[in-house]
C-alpha cells in the first residue's frame, strides 16, 4: 500500500529538510511505498530552492508543486491531491506541528480496514 504525504509549505525554509527527513524515516506496517508532495504556496524565503534541492535528491519520492502566489493551505492541499497516487493520504504541516512518528498509530485503523478515515 502506498502512502501519499501532502505537505503544504509557506516560508518554511528553516524546517523543511528536517520534516522531510522525519517523514522519510517512518516505517509503517502495511505501507510499502511513500510519496511526498511538497506544495510551495508562494514562499518568499528560499523555500522553493530547498524544495528543488530535495526533489532532485529524492526524485523517486518527492514531487514538487509550485504556486506563484500564496493561495492558502486549502488550495495547496487541492493541488497536491491532484498529483497524489497513494491509496492513503496524510496531510503533514511543514512547521513540525504534527509529529511523523505518530503515523503508525494514526494510520493503523485504515491499514487494518477498521476505518476509512482518521481525524486527529
Amino acid at each position: 500500500m502506498k502512502l501519499s504525504v501532502v505537505m503544504p509549505v509557506f516560508n518554511e525554509q528553516s524546517w523543511l529538510e528536517r520534516i522531510v527527513c522525519q517523514v522519510m524515516r517512518q516505517r509503517i506496517d502495511g505501507i510499502d511505498a511513500l510519496e511526498i508532495i511538497l506544495v510551495d504556496d508562494g514562499s518568499t524565503d528560499g523555500t522553493r530552492d530547498t524544495i528543488q534541492k530535495l526533489s532532485r535528491k529524492h526524485a523517486d519520492i518527492i514531487s514538487p508543486v509550485y504556486h506563484e502566489r500564496n493561495l492558502g493551505k486549502g488550495a495547496a492541499v487541492r493541488s497536491a491531491v491532484d498529483k497524489m497516487s497513494g491509496e492513503i493520504c496524510i496531510i503533514q504541516d511543514a512547521d513540525l506541528e504534527y509529529n511523523p512518528a505518530d503515523y503508525p498509530t494514526i494510520l493503523e485503523p485504515i491499514i487494518s480496514g477498521r476505518a476509512d478515515c482518521v481525524y486527529g
